[in-house]
């Protein structure tokens, strides 16, 4: 579950990164078409302006996905608990005591028991 909500973490990162990319990439734009002309740069404008409506369209649609797939993820994890509290209670058990030995064994502790 932790390692889903991280993947969904670093995937909202990246949209956020994208959409600053592109933001960035529109102000380059908008300023080539003003060096082109004022002719040109009325059309290149508009393109412009369709295409950043375009990719942010895209943007929002992929968030929301993410959204509801998180949700969906979350609900799913929740019921999982609530149906069976005490397996949950022994997976945790379990990897905690997993990760008590990897740790102990990365420390050099492991030796000892041998």
């Amino acid at each position: 579950m932790a390692e889903k909500t991280k993947t969904m973490a670093d995937d909202y990162q990246a949209l956020r990164e994208d959409l600053n990319n592109l933001r960035a990439d529109v102000a380059a734009l908008a300023s080539d078409a003003v060096r082109s002309g004022r002719g040109r740069a009325g059309a290149a404008k508009q393109s412009a302006t369709d295409e950043v409506r375009r990719r942010v369209e895209q943007l929002s649609s992929r968030l929301g996905e993410m959204t509801e797939q998180g949700r969906n993820q979350l609900e799913s994890a929740e019921r999982r608990i609530a149906s069976n509290p005490w397996q949950t209670v022994a997976v945790v058990f379990g990897l905690g005591m997993l990760a008590g030995m990897i740790l102990r064994w990365f420390r050099g502790g492991g030796e000892e028991d041998r």
